[in-house]
């Protein structure tokens, strides 16, 4: 059960994405993201960063926070249910999943009002898609169209979010951390390609691989040849239903990884993708700062 979500997260959510405009549905306007100041919210319990955000006559919904969504989803059935209004694509999208099998995408819906707190969203399209996460209140997915827009810090461990202005600079944003207490010691600073999801570059035995750091994964995946690199063996295999079809694989017992000075130990799964995913079960052991409009990623882990 605890899996399930996860994996259909990533099959809806790989990044890939074609015939975003139709006749039926003309563009939108301009997508617009604001916050005055940092703002504190709280997380849902949950493994993946869960939030409540508020649309017009429907407060209280559930979104999931996902930095490995290129675009923000709103789930078919709760649509429905809210009586949200649906438009159809002339020229579907596509979804390639975690499993390299391909979702079409027929629909949107434009959210013309999104508060989260101290946030304001306007003018969001999101895509709809037809599945079941899992949770039965889960309303969709933030993605990379909102997220990158701001600086983010993810504190699964207190259930907090903090969102901070986007025109905040490094020393703003330390400063910040250090006056919210958030993490006492070193923090890493990577610089990050968003494209637009944030991929870091991981050196495994002198090769280098690409990490999407992925808040809607909860386990973390390589490709094979990383776990080859450490001449590691397989040590169990894991198996999910999703909705493009079985998703299987080995895991990996992998202790002491050096993640940028860092050591990460777990069963890490291996990954159909050509990249790996850097999930919630390392980043909710760190604070971690999503800076799209600085390019970084900071981490800060709270009990080295």
């Amino acid at each position: 059960m605890n899996r399930l979500p996860a994996r259909i997260l990533l099959l809806l959510l790989a990044p890939t994405w074609s015939g975003c405009t139709s006749r039926a549905a003309p563009p939108p306007p301009p997508l617009e993201v604001s916050v005055p100041g940092p703002v504190v919210i709280d997380l849902v319990p949950h493994a993946l960063p869960v939030v409540r955000a508020d649309l017009p006559g429907h407060p209280g919904l559930a979104f999931v926070l996902d930095s490995g969504a290129e675009l923000s989803i709103v789930l078919r059935a709760p649509a429905l249910a809210l009586g949200l209004p649906l438009e159809e694509l002339d020229r579907p999208g596509t979804r390639t999943g975690a499993n390299g099998v391909t979702l079409p995408v027929t629909e949107r819906i434009l959210v013309e009002e999104l508060v989260l707190d101290g946030v304001h969203v306007e003018h969001l399209p999101c895509i709809v898609a037809d599945a079941d996460l899992g949770e039965p209140d889960w309303v969709g997915i933030l993605g990379q169209d909102v997220l990158a827009q701001l600086v983010v810090v993810i504190d699964r461990e207190r259930r907090r979010l903090h969102a901070l202005p986007p025109t905040w600079g490094r020393e703003a944003i330390s400063e910040y951390l250090g006056e919210a207490d958030l993490g006492d010691g070193p923090w890493v600073v990577v610089v990050a390609e968003f494209d637009p999801c944030p991929f870091l570059t991981m050196t495994v035995d002198q090769v280098d691989y690409r990490l999407e750091v992925d808040t809607g994964a909860t386990a973390t995946s390589f490709p094979r040849s990383a776990f080859e690199a450490l001449g590691i063996e397989p040590r169990g295999r894991y198996s999910t239903k999703t909705i493009t079809g079985a998703d299987e694989g080995h895991t990996y017992d992998v202790q002491g990884l050096d993640l940028f000075g860092m050591k990460v130990s777990g069963e890490f799964r291996e990954g159909a993708l050509d990249h790996g995913l850097l999930g919630m079960d390392v980043l909710g052991a760190l604070v971690v700062v999503l800076d799209g409009p600085g390019r970084s990623i900071w981490l800060h882990n709270r009990h080295p």
